[in-house]
């Protein structure tokens, strides 16, 4: 049969149903009815919200609670109760939805029972949408079910789609009718998704979702897309329809019996105009395909899972393009062995269900190809990516000539020469630039190598075997606490005992601890994630009481307003910070890793930010050529970093992961050095490094989701980062965006100052124990600032106000360091802090007044301060405690001799504002911030360890001029010099 003879016979065949109102009621009224005695059903009181909930309890584990709202509010109504319409009705009910309108004019033949969901011998005969609706009822009594036994035509349209559904299904076969109730839809802005022909096909992976205006090999899609066309509607109606290719073998009509043309016109033996006289061929399980896969259509965009369709599965042709893309690499690249060891029938699961038909890199979809990823393996199913055109010659010229010893064919260039690659200097390239250098390490680095790991043990860098296995062992009580916090929310909100066991809850671990840098004394920095049912609230109670019920616990602090909620806590002797992430899955398993990045869809913002710390440190990890010496050169660089006081994210300075990206593109730049160079050249090239220009490990990837990506040409912000440092993981984000212009100079003077000392300890003139001086801060600066964060309350309280001051003072910083004559406001990155008895009102007031300068301690002794050995006595009647933390901002003031006052009221008071405006910590007889002027003399003796010596205040000089002692500011806020305190709230 030519192409188009089928053609004509498939659409002729499909006009099945068009017919006039009259003639519709004739046949009606011609065709006797069975009417069956009906049953007695449960009614809805009957089965209550419990029951109804215990049936839908699988779609409420993978859909949620929040989405099984929205399926079970959903008001559908279903054009055509045929093979397709049927299985739509029957696991929309099956599903969840309330409320249902079926339309459809036909009865339930001999023939309808090969493909109708739920029609028996005993329904044949009656209407179908009377027979679906009393199946239907068996299912769900609850379900408001409206059978409407009618013709769908365009004058009963406003009728027939009344009380405002939320979605329409198409299942007729009649392309007039078909094409109206489409067109009306679509005018109308009613959700409506349209079946297209079922019949003549048989293969079911061949079945897509897509636009109306991309649907193909359809007979009856392509006149429905002409119809539409001329009523100006080319696209926005989501269809069903098959790709599968016509074959004359499954589109024959059954032939007419001979006798049955001696009866008179063919298209007279119908007792309805256009209705069939012969059958068109209907595998019967291809129109349950088509209603099953418009219903998950419909579920998943309720409930806000949206499908992702493919576009179009019937492309072999591509396929074999892509194919033969790898197989031109191998011969480029120079394989002895150009074979490709995969076969074409494997293209479209690596290209479609691997790579969802686009390239990972850009995210385009044409001129795709297929290229080797790793240079220095074999080409696999693992070891194969789908890019295009473009970037595969990237990709070969970066990467994979270099990795086989290959020198790329040279490209016209008026200024770059091309250069052959010696086989034994090649090596794989990481990050964003070829290495510096590929040389192994001599054997003098080694000795300083060495030397390093020794001074590292000296300095107490590595933790004991045994406390590692206690950390070990905490985590491991922390995974079954996770677990019993989802099984308790998920019991909660009624799911049964069953699922709510299945439902899991693991933790990650991030930060130092992921990347095996942790010390002695180092936190754990966790995830706890969660099934989309459990949400951030259930994590601040369930959780918290959970873990309030554990003797292990010894200090708890949840902050869920902080910019990543948070719980502090203190659990067998080791500082735990929690964080939690829920996933848009039902479950979470005890596999589960986060390198995918579809787990991050449907999550918000404050999600994402805590699942980005385990992805990032697991990318880290994979982006370095040499774990093991990173891990190293972390160490040294991470100890170095805390002994000159700047490894602090929250006060302005670069936190764990910055320092650790930092590295890892030095390891990157060296992949055969060891530690001691990698060390060397840190402080080398980051001294020397051009900023603003941002530190990255890999380029910035695009990928599924809305969400913003650094980019400092599209958001201005951006642009003001001082020193960027970004993520490696999607979405890339900038990891040293506190950075202001005082913590830039303090960062920028200690890596030089560290250079050089590098400089000596390469010379043999130095040794590492120099590098690793612990810092000057309270020796370096005339002026500070103590602010002092006060609680009359518990230790909770005072760990989260504290908290919230501490994570404010960056903002203080930026104020003053705009001030005019202050050069700099250096942030000290260690709160000092101390808890004393009172028993009234105003030895409150004594203390927080004289806590905080030295020439006010003796005075402050008589107060009974809470020390180890004390902690654990009970207070007597009438005590209380009031607990202080002090924050250091070292003062770089330059002012002219005139100036004898530096008022900075208006930064401070901006400050005191910020931290009140938090209604919880409103109360100012529990909360208070102190703001003192301190100078180098006068600070408080706990700021000095026992092998230092505190500054002294200095004799007056007798020098000036005329006897007289020079002009020195007197303060640096209003009020006379012996005012310590300038300002307070």
């Amino acid at each position: 049969m030519s192409t188009g003879k089928f053609v004509a016979v498939a659409v002729a065949s499909a006009a099945v149903t068009a017919a006039l109102v009259e003639a519709y009621h004739f046949y009606v009224k011609a065709q006797p009815q069975t009417v069956k005695p009906k049953k007695k059903l449960l009614s809805a009181a009957e089965h209550d919200e419990t029951l109804i909930r215990e049936q839908l309890a699988r779609n409420y584990a993978f859909l949620g609670e929040d989405g099984m709202k929205k399926v079970r509010d959903q008001f559908v109504v279903v054009v055509g109760a045929g093979g397709v319409g049927s299985w739509v009705c029957t696991m929309l009910i099956r599903a969840g939805i309330s409320k249902l309108r079926i339309i459809d004019f036909d009865q339930v033949s001999l023939s309808s029972l090969n493909r109708h969901a739920v029609a028996t011998l005993e329904d044949v005969g009656t209407s179908k949408v009377e027979c679906l609706k009393e199946h239907l009822l068996k299912i769900a009594p609850w379900a408001e079910i409206e059978a409407v036994n009618q013709l769908w035509h365009l004058p009963s349209a406003d009728e027939l789609l009344a009380g405002n559904p939320t979605y329409v299904v198409d299942c007729i076969d009649n392309i007039n009718t078909k094409v109206d109730l489409l067109t009306y839809a679509h005018n109308n802005g009613m959700n409506i998704i349209s079946s297209m022909g079922a019949a003549c096909k048989s293969d079911p992976t061949r079945i897509n979702i897509g636009d109306i205006s991309k649907s193909e090999e359809d007979p009856l899609a392509k006149s429905v897309r002409r119809l539409l066309k001329k009523r100006g509607i080319v696209s926005g109606i989501p269809v069903v329809f098959s790709a599968e290719k016509p074959d004359s073998r499954k589109a024959q009509l059954l032939p007419l019996p001979e006798d049955e043309f001696q009866k008179g016109k063919v298209d007279e033996l119908t007792a309805l105009k256009d209705f069939r006289v012969r059958i068109l061929p209907v595998l019967g399980t291809m129109p349950a395909v088509f209603g099953l896969t418009i219903v998950s259509y419909i579920l998943t965009s309720v409930a806000g899972y949206p499908i992702e369709p493919i576009e179009g599965k019937n492309r072999i042709k591509i396929y074999d393009g892509i194919f033969q893309s790898l197989a031109g690499q191998q011969t480029r690249i120079g394989e002895e062995d150009q074979r490709v060891p995969l076969a074409l029938r494997e293209v479209p699961y690596i290209c479609e269900e691997i790579f969802r038909g686009k390239s990972p890199i850009s995210g385009y979809s044409t001129k795709l190809t297929l290229s080797r990823w790793d240079g220095t393996k074999p080409v696999s199913l693992t070891n194969v990516v789908i890019m295009t055109k473009e970037e595969q010659r990237a990709h070969e010229e970066k990467s994979l000539y270099s990795a086989v010893g290959v020198c790329p064919t040279p490209q016209v260039s008026s200024h770059i020469p091309a250069v052959s690659i010696h086989p034994k200097m090649a090596t794989k390239t990481y990050g964003m630039t070829p290495p510096i250098s590929t040389e192994g390490p001599t054997p003098a680095e080694n000795v300083l190598n060495d030397e390093l790991v020794q001074e590292l043990k000296r300095q107490g860098s590595f933790e004991s075997e045994a406390e590692t296995k206690r950390r070990r062992a905490v985590l491991e009580i922390l995974q079954s606490l996770a677990q019993e916090f989802v099984y308790k929310v998920s019991r909660n909100k009624n799911m049964s005992e069953g699922m709510a066991k299945d439902a899991g809850g693991k933790i990650f671990t991030f930060g130092s601890y992921r990347l095996g840098v942790y010390g002695p004394g180092s936190d754990i920095d966790t995830l706890v994630v969660v099934p989309k049912h459990v949400t951030r609230d259930d994590f601040f109670t369930v959780f918290v009481d959970i873990l309030r019920g554990r003797p292990e616990l010894d200090e708890i602090a949840p902050v869920p307003d902080a910019f990543v909620p948070i719980i502090k806590i203190k659990f067998d002797g080791i500082s735990i910070d929690l964080i939690c992430a829920k996933l848009d899955i039902p479950q979470v398993p005890a596999n589960l890793l986060l390198a995918d990045k579809n787990l991050l869809r449907n999550l918000d913002e404050k999600d994402l930010r805590a699942l980005n710390g385990t992805r990032v440190t697991d990318e880290i990890l994979q982006l370095v050529p040499q774990p093991a010496v990173f891990k190293l050169s972390l160490r040294a660089i991470k100890l170095w970093a805390q002994r000159r006081a700047i490894y602090a994210n929250v006060f302005g300075f670069p936190g764990g992961v910055a320092w650790a990206m930092l590295v890892a593109r030095i390891c990157q730049l060296y992949p055969n050095a060891v530690s001691s160079v990698i060390v060397n050249k840190f402080f080398h090239i980051m001294t020397q490094w051009s900023w603003p220009q941002p530190v990255l490990l890999k380029p910035i990837e695009d990928g599924p989701l809305q969400v913003r990506i650094w980019n400092p040409r599209v958001y201005p912000q951006d642009r003001q980062h001082r020193m960027p440092v970004i993520t490696p993981a999607y979405p890339s984000m900038c990891a040293t965006h506190n950075i202001n212009a005082s913590t830039q100079k303090v960062i920028l003077a200690e890596l030089k100052r560290a250079s050089e000392i590098m400089g000596d300890i390469v010379a043999h003139k130095k040794t590492w124990a120099d590098l690793f001086v612990k810092h000057d801060f309270f020796f370096k600066y005339k002026f500070y600032l103590t602010v002092i964060a006060s609680t009359r309350g518990d230790d909770e309280q005072h760990l989260k106000w504290s908290g919230l001051v501490e994570a404010k003072l960056r903002l203080l910083v930026g104020k003053l360091e705009t001030f005019p004559g202050i050069n700099l406001a250096h942030p000290y990155v260690k709160p000092v802090e101390e808890t004393y008895i009172y028993e009234t009102e105003e030895e409150a007031k004594q203390i927080e007044s004289l806590w905080g300068n030295y020439s006010t301690e003796e005075a402050l002794k008589k107060f009974t301060k809470v020390t180890d050995e004390n902690k654990d006595e009970p207070l007597k009647e009438g005590q209380k405690k009031v607990h202080l933390t002090a924050l250091y901002i070292g003062l770089d003031i330059t002012l002219n001799s005139e100036e004898k006052k530096f008022d900075i009221h208006v930064p401070c008071n901006d400050f005191f504002n910020i931290c009140r405006s938090f209604p919880e910590y409103a109360d100012a007889s529990v909360f208070s911030i102190n703001i003192k002027h301190v100078k180098l003399y006068d600070l408080p003796s706990c700021v000095y360890d026992e092998t230092e010596t505190r500054p002294v205040k200095a004799k007056k000089r007798k020098g000036g001029k005329n006897g007289s002692n020079p002009k020195r500011p007197k303060s640096v806020a209003s009020g006379s010099t012996d005012s310590a305190t300038t300002a307070t709230a």
